[in-house]
C-alpha cells in the first residue's frame, strides 16, 4: 500500500492528516466481478448522527462492544452539531485500537478493492430526501455487483439493504472528493474469493435514488473542482470554480461540510466574502462551530482581534476543546494570545 502525502495546505484545510493510501493500479490489479462482505450489522440512526452510527456499525463488524451514542459523546458532543468530519471519524476507530485508513479521490476499483478484501467501507456522499431537501450523509459499502452496476449498502437512514446504481453512487460520492475510511482490526484472515456474501441483484434495480436538478449537480461538480484546486495549490483558481458554483444554486448545507473550502478565500484576502458566506450560513442553522472559526479567521484578517475572539469563543462554545494550538497558528499573536482555553505560552 501506497502512502500519499499532500500538500501542507491541504493538510491545513483538512484540520487533521489523515492517513492516505492507494489500493494499486486498476490495471495491475484485478477485483473480483461480485463480492458482498457477510455479517456487516446494520444501526439505524437519530437524527444527523450518520457518521458515529455509521462508524458503529462498522466498529461492530469487528468485534467492538459499542453504539452510535458512545462515538457521538466523545466526536459530537454537542447534539446540534450538524457535521462530523471524516478525520474525526477516523480518530475515534484509532483510539479503540483498530486500523484506519483513509483514500482521498478514490475510484470504484479503490473501492471494490477494499470491499472485495472483506472490509466493509464507509464513504460520505450527497443525499437527497424525498422532500428535496439536500445534505451530507455517510453510508457503509459492503458489496458491489458488476453485473448489474450496483453497489450494496447499509444504510443509517434508508435501511440495512439498499442498493445504489454505479452512476448514481459516483454522483453522491464525488462531492466529497470520493473519500473512502477503511476500519479493520488488522488481524483479519485473508477472504475466501469463492465466498458470494448474502445475496445477488438481478434484473432492475430496486432503488431509485434522489437526485440534485441539473442546477444543482453543476454547482456541486463546480464546488468540488474548487476544492481540489485548493488542494494542488491554485487558490485563485479555486475560488473561481467556488464562485461559480455559487452563481449555480449551489446547495446551501454544502458549507456545513465543507467549511475548509473558505481557506481558499482567506488566502486571498477575501474576508468579507467569508462573513458574507458564513454568515448566510449561520442565519439558517447557528450551531456550526467550524463556521465560527472561518468566521474568527476572517475577522483577524480584517484587524478586528476583538471580533475575532468573539467569533473564537462562539465556536469553542459549541465544542468545547476542539480548538487545539494548531488551529489557533494561523492567527495574529494577539488572537492566540488572548484566547484563554488553550493556554498557549510564548517565549
Amino acid at each position: 500500500m501506497l502512502q500519499i502525502r499532500r500538500s501542507r495546505q491541504l493538510i491545513i484545510f483538512l484540520f487533521l492528516l489523515p492517513i492516505v493510501l492507494s489500493f494499486g493500479d486498476e490495471e495491475s490489479e484485478t477485483v473480483p466481478s461480485y463480492f458482498a462482505v457477510s455479517g456487516v450489522p446494520w444501526t439505524g440512526q437519530v437524527w444527523n448522527n450518520c457518521g458515529p452510527a455509521n462508524l458503529a456499525q462498522v466498529m461492530n463488524y469487528w468485534g467492538w462492544d459499542g453504539n452510535q451514542f458512545d462515538i457521538e459523546s466523545v466526536i459530537r458532543p454537542n447534539q446540534n452539531d450538524p457535521h462530523v468530519g471524516i478525520a474525526e471519524l477516523a480518530g475515534f476507530a484509532r483510539s479503540a485500537g483498530l486500523d484506519v485508513h483513509v483514500l482521498e479521490y478514490a475510484d470504484m476499483h479503490d473501492l471494490k478493492s477494499a470491499v472485495s478484501s472483506g472490509k466493509p467501507v464507509l464513504v460520505p456522499t450527497w443525499h437527497v430526501d424525498g422532500d428535496g431537501e439536500q445534505m451530507g450523509h455517510y453510508r457503509t459499502v459492503y458489496g458491489y455487483d458488476d453485473n448489474v452496476s450496483v453497489v450494496f449498502i447499509r444504510d443509517t437512514l434508508e435501511g440495512p439493504d439498499v442498493v445504489m446504481a454505479y452512476s448514481d453512487f459516483k454522483h453522491l460520492w464525488a462531492v466529497f472528493d470520493c473519500r473512502i475510511l477503511i476500519v479493520s482490526s488488522g488481524t483479519e484472515p485473508e477472504p475466501d474469493p469463492k465466498w458470494n456474501g448474502e445475496f445477488q441483484v438481478s434484473g432492475s434495480v430496486p432503488l431509485l435514488t434522489n437526485l440534485p436538478n441539473k442546477e444543482q449537480a453543476t454547482a456541486l461538480e463546480l464546488f468540488a473542482k474548487g476544492v481540489e484546486a485548493y488542494a494542488l495549490g491554485n487558490p485563485e483558481r479555486a475560488v473561481a470554480m467556488i464562485e461559480l458554483s455559487r452563481s449555480r444554486y449551489l446547495p446551501w448545507r454544502i458549507w456545513w461540510y465543507r467549511p475548509e473550502a473558505l481557506a481558499a478565500y482567506i488566502s486571498l484576502g477575501q474576508f468579507h466574502t467569508v462573513l458574507d458566506i458564513t454568515g448566510k450560513a449561520l442565519r439558517s442553522y447557528p450551531y456550526s462551530e467550524e463556521l465560527f472559526y472561518w468566521r474568527a479567521r476572517a475577522f483577524d484578517g480584517m484587524g478586528e482581534s476583538g471580533k475575532a475572539l468573539e467569533a473564537l469563543s462562539e465556536s469553542n462554545e459549541l465544542r468545547a476543546g476542539w480548538l487545539d494550538p494548531g488551529l489557533l497558528n494561523p492567527f495574529s499573536k494577539s488572537v492566540e494570545e488572548g484566547f484563554p482555553s488553550i493556554g498557549l505560552v510564548f517565549d
